[in-house]
């Protein structure tokens, strides 16, 4: 049966093992059948209960906003995320950053570059804001200097002032259930997404995620949007999260 993470959950599993640092970890796929995206957390709870989990605080440290686990297989990278945010807003999905958001950073070879390169992506989803009445999310990669930004799902081009890039973001699958607390996602990336051709025990990528909530404001993992602008996006400051059975 479908379960949906509860605000009491939520509680028990980030209180007992959050990582606020800058270092984690992401666990094999055990599941026989992998992990089907649907939006919940059925393929997760084990991951959930080792206390694995990434955390994100809104700017002051104060508000626990998000958290994030990670599974991986020899093709993808897997997460499942959960956010508090009990009022969504559909703003304009091209620009993102100004939307209730979830935003993966990602350079597969963990390089501390100063600028993205090939195996650099930042990888988005917006719960809101796309389909005919706005309700559905859409998904997009920015490759900053190394390739242009994608979107897939948005189909209004008269409301957002702005290009349509329509069709599918590759290697990229999302998932979304929305429910009384929020929302929670699972995303997969595809290893040739981030220029590697498979992933193993042992290997590090180079890692970030930040939430925006309209209300809250924007909260990061390893690093927020505070500072210089695009801050973040430099992969020098961005966490490391390594691979482990």
């Amino acid at each position: 049966m479908k379960k949906i993470l509860t605000l009491t959950f939520i509680l028990v599993f980030l209180v007992a093992g959050v990582s606020f640092a800058q270092s984690g970890v992401a666990v094999k796929v055990t599941a026989e059948e992998g992990i089907i995206l649907d939006g919940f957390s059925d393929e997760w709870e084990t991951v959930m209960k080792s206390g694995k989990a990434m955390a994100a605080v809104e700017p002051l440290d104060v508000l626990l906003v998000s958290a994030l686990w990670m599974q991986w297989d020899e093709g993808n990278l897997y997460f499942f995320v959960r956010v508090v945010d009990s009022a969504l807003t559909a703003g304009n999905p091209l620009y993102f950053w100004e939307c209730d958001t979830v935003e993966l950073w990602i350079d597969g070879l963990n390089a501390k570059t100063e600028a993205f390169n090939i195996n650099c992506g930042q990888f988005w989803v917006t719960p809101v804001g796309g389909g005919e009445d706005l309700s559905e999310p859409t998904i997009g990669r920015w490759g900053r200097g190394a390739d242009a930004l994608v979107v897939a799902g948005v189909q209004h081009p008269d409301l957002w002032n702005g290009p349509v890039l329509t069709g599918a973001v590759p290697g990229m699958e999302v998932a979304i259930n929305v429910d009384d607390i929020g929302y929670t996602l699972e995303i997969k990336i595809a290893a040739s997404a981030i220029g590697l051709e498979g992933l193993k025990v042992g290997d590090v990528i180079g890692f970030n995620y930040m939430t925006t909530n309209l209300e809250v404001g924007t909260a990061g993992w390893a690093a927020g949007k505070g500072g210089e602008p695009d801050a973040c996006a430099v992969p020098v400051v961005w966490g490391e999260v390594t691979l482990i059975e």
